[in-house]
């Protein structure tokens, strides 16, 4: 029986059956939004790949119930493209050498991959482990006289890909606090197909 401290991981269903009932069109906050796609989505991929404006590790929080189980069903890396403007505190953690990441990653977890929990209340200790274990793979776009802006996600499994792109960027602001507008485009469906 799992405790407080340990999420049940779920075994992964197929990306297009975990979507089969999403909608194409959600507008935040008040669509359900994580229900429909992020988790269910998370939990059934085997690569994900992710191209935001912003980013802040604190988002982890918002998606920590998806991503643990990405993270535990699947050794691919999180990749990453982001722009430069970062929290203080991540900047602070993405610039430390290996050794003091391992440190800050150990406060919490020793080898073990991060629970829903760990992520949920200590993001800048789990965003120190995917860098660590080589499960974060993260570039930041600089570009001369423009800003790096799109927002996309790409989720992938054996036989399928998602794309979910639209104003939200990858902040607790962008995901929960928001009025924002993002699409789901799935392979699978109709014209949309195309584009993914």
């Amino acid at each position: 029986m799992p405790t407080e401290e340990s999420a049940p991981i779920h075994r992964p269903e197929k990306l297009r059956d975990a979507l089969s009932h999403a909608d194409p069109l959600y507008v935040l906050p008040k669509d359900p939004l994580f229900a429909d796609v992020l988790v269910p989505a998370l939990r059934s991929s085997t690569s994900l790949a992710i191209m935001m404006g912003y980013f802040s590790s604190s988002s982890f929080a918002e998606i920590a119930p998806g991503l643990a189980t990405f993270l535990h069903n699947t050794r691919a890396p999180l990749q990453m493209v982001v722009s430069p403007f970062l929290t203080d505190a991540d900047f602070d953690t993405l610039t430390r050498d290996e050794a003091q990441l391992g440190l800050l990653a150990k406060r919490i977890l020793v080898d073990d991959v991060p629970t829903e929990q760990d992520l949920s209340r200590h993001t800048l200790e789990c965003l120190a482990w995917l860098i660590v274990q080589r499960r974060l793979v993260l570039k930041i776009a600089v570009m001369r006289g423009a800003l790096f802006h799109p927002k996309v996600w790409l989720f992938q499994d054996a036989e399928s890909s998602v794309a979910l792109h639209g104003s939200t960027n990858l902040t607790k602001s962008g995901l929960v606090l928001n009025r924002e507008q993002l699409t789901l485009s799935r392979d699978w469906s109709g014209p949309e197909s195309t584009y993914v």
